[in-house]
């Protein structure tokens, strides 16, 4: 039986759990995994008591272990959360032995009209920015970025995000730096991350005078899919959480579907767009794959962000073909060239990312070969646009 040991400081959560081979547990082998808040915070014990409980849940997320062990309280309403997305990911329930205590979750109360924008720097929280600032105006916004949240491109998430918040004038941004060696990697880090993400933000919204925090929508989730906290019915229970302990913050989320936020950003923003960071494309491998559509279609001018071939990358470069008035300067040739050679890659990736390829990707692609005349393979057809 897998048994997680879960030890709490100030602002930082550290799990040790055996270690697991070949969905075996090791006998005397062990894993240390933390998730720490550093530099400016907000800290209260209000702050702390949100923190740990859910980055127990963060860590824990990469293993499910059938046992925690906590040496700080986690209330009713935490176990029930963790318990629910154990149940949801086809896991039994774990055993929480933890201290019971009665907590304090009494922020500060909130404004009605602030909200705080969870920021990555990409199209979707960018769209969420856009969005706020036209309804709160930009003086009652406040953008916060995780630093370390999503490991990978940890870095180039912050370079975008600061690039962007000074060229693009947001008044008030915060960045929290967050040390994280959760193994949590790839679509499961959807288990848990939309819940975590609120609770590190929470502090610093509240501060703000914040009543809500607007994270990614969905628009096109498919719940029996989907991760436990990138589905809305989820991400309603833990709302309910936040109201039943009397933190004064709701999350709160926009439905738009892939192709129509990057439409909107077109048509609204479109000096925004240009500095987008939305490339899965680790950086190593993103200059080989700039020169290729350098020399394969020339005129078709990627953004400075894009390597052009991954799934994020052409679902901007599909709708800019359609909506993007700059796309006129490239030849047909070469849009014919990046559209037959992304019916290529749709082949290679329609089960992998099935997920980005069905509904409104597929939707818009149809609609642009079908504007430049080309020509659409039956099971390229087959694939559902809805």
């Amino acid at each position: 039986m897998q048994v997680a040991t879960v030890t709490s400081k100030p602002l930082e959560v550290s799990m040790k759990v055996p270690k697991k081979v070949k969905g075996e547990v090791v006998k005397d082998k062990e894993v240390t995994e933390r998730l720490k808040i550093v530099g400016a915070y907000p800290y209260s014990e209000q702050a702390q008591n949100l923190y740990t409980n859910l980055a127990v849940m963060e860590l824990i997320a990469a293993y499910m272990p059938q046992e925690i062990n906590a040496d700080f309280p986690i209330p009713k309403e935490f176990r029930g959360l963790i318990q629910k997305m154990y149940l949801w990911e086809g896991e039994k329930s774990p055993r929480i032995r933890a201290p019971r205590k009665e907590l304090d979750f009494s922020f500060p109360k909130t404004e009605r009209g602030k909200v705080a924008v969870a920021y990555s720097a990409g199209k979707d929280s960018m769209w969420n920015m856009w969005w706020a600032r036209e309804k709160y105006g930009g003086e009652n916004v406040l953008g916060v970025h995780i630093q370390g949240l999503n490991k990978a491109v940890a870095k180039d998430e912050l370079d975008h995000a600061l690039k962007q918040k000074q060229e693009l004038g947001f008044e008030n941004f915060k960045v929290i730096e967050l040390a994280n060696s959760s193994k949590l990697t790839g679509h499961e880090v959807m288990r848990s991350r939309d819940m975590c993400l609120s609770a590190i933000i929470a502090p610093v919204a509240i501060q703000f005078g914040a009543s809500q925090m607007v994270t990614e929508g969905f628009g096109e989730t498919k719940d029996a899919y989907e991760h436990f906290s990138g589905v809305a019915q989820n991400l309603e229970y833990f709302n309910g959480i936040l109201e039943d302990i009397g933190v004064p913050l709701q999350v709160v989320w926009k439905n738009r579907k892939e192709m129509d936020v990057v439409k909107d950003l077109l048509k609204n923003k479109p000096d925004w767009l240009t500095l987008v960071n939305n490339c899965f494309c680790p950086k190593c491998y993103k200059p080989s794959n700039q020169r290729y559509w350098r020399e394969v279609a020339p005129t078709l001018k990627l953004y400075d962000s894009q390597c052009g071939s991954c799934v994020k990358c052409r679902i901007t470069n599909i709708a800019r073909i359609l909506h993007d008035p700059l796309m006129q300067k490239a030849t047909e040739e070469d849009i014919k060239i990046y559209l037959t050679k992304t019916i290529d890659w749709i082949r290679r990736k329609k089960d992998e990312a099935s997920d980005f390829i069905e509904g409104s990707f597929i939707r818009d692609f149809k609609r642009a070969c079908k504007k430049y005349n080309v020509q659409i393979p039956d099971d390229i057809k087959a694939i559902k646009d809805k």
